[in-house]
């Protein structure tokens, strides 16, 4: 089967960070929406992502769940059968938005807990079930375009848009092109694959952040706030804005992430210029409505 990733360097180096930042001693997972058309390696780019290697460490399959299809209570089942896991993927939220309209309705509701301040407690028939930390998860959906345009009225209106963060991108021409030659077996490639195993920590790290770099990430998370009020005012609701703390608290919890991913083992693990880099080139891709062009070798060096 032809699975390998043409010029998803960066792809699978965004969904890495996300998924670490569920090993962060002192922030919530960060929950990631990746747009991009049919055939552009979304699913396949999860899924890479989500290789885990650790000495120590004998649970890399729980680090991220990775389901096709699902309703809220069958969401918060897997969750409890999962504590371990930080992330949930829905892989084709096409698949899951085909259901009746209160089913859908509920499942995001569902998400939007999970990933906000957790799910504490439910009640249903069979009785009141308490959740503890598997109760708070991060969630990466992928989803198109079409579908985007689609639900981006409702999610504006319950919240759900700033919830998760958006990273919306496109193919170039040069990657089409060798990734059509590559599945026509005319040509194979063993560089940018994206096939990076995830080194995982033995436990939770804190990751330290210098007052300057601080300031970096914040006006780095304005601005992309400032675009997402932009993008999403409309004349059903001409007045939508951000006020950009949602953007704040993921772009820093992003930022800590990457220097994990970047610089595996530090003793004293802190935010370097390299992933203020890291920060600078995703905030190119997140959009509701136009997406960053990928481009080959665009991987974060450390330093």
């Amino acid at each position: 089967m032809k699975n390998k990733l043409i010029g998803m360097d960066f792809a699978v180096e965004v969904i890495q960070t996300v998924l670490l930042t569920g090993w962060l001693d002192d922030e919530k997972p960060v929950s990631l929406l990746i747009i991009a058309s049919p055939e552009s390696g979304k699913t396949t780019a999860a899924r890479k992502a989500n290789v885990s290697i650790s000495s120590n460490n004998k649970d890399g399959d729980e680090l991220a769940v990775t389901l096709t299809d699902t309703t809220g209570k069958g969401l918060l089942k897997i969750i409890r059968e999962h504590p371990k896991a930080t992330h949930v993927i829905l892989n084709d939220l096409s698949i899951i938005i085909g259901h009746k309209s209160h089913v859908i309705n509920y499942l995001f509701s569902v998400i939007s807990a999970l990933i906000e301040e957790g799910v504490v407690k439910t009640a249903d028939p069979e009785g009141i079930q308490p959740y503890g930390q598997e109760g708070l998860k991060g969630v990466i959906g992928c989803i198109t375009p079409e579908l985007v345009r689609d639900r981006r009225f409702v999610w504006n209106k319950t919240g759900l848009t700033t919830r998760m963060l958006p990273f919306f991108y496109e193919q170039g021409l040069n990657i089409r092109l060798k990734a059509e030659k590559y599945h026509a077996d005319l040509k194979n490639y063993s560089a940018g694959s994206g096939e990076k195993p995830l080194p995982l920590p033995e436990n939770k790290m804190h990751v330290s952040i210098s007052t300057s770099r601080k300031e970096q990430i914040l006006e780095l998370a304005k601005d992309v706030a400032k675009r997402l009020s932009r993008e999403g005012a409309s004349r059903k609701n001409p007045n939508y804005e951000e006020l950009g703390y949602r953007r704040i608290i993921q772009f820093k919890s992003l930022a800590k992430a990457n220097s994990l991913l970047t610089l595996p083992g530090d003793p004293e693990p802190t935010v370097h210029r390299v992933n203020i880099e890291f920060l600078r080139k995703l905030s190119r891709f997140v959009s509701y409505r136009k997406p960053g062009d990928l481009e080959e070798n665009s991987s974060s060096s450390s330093e």
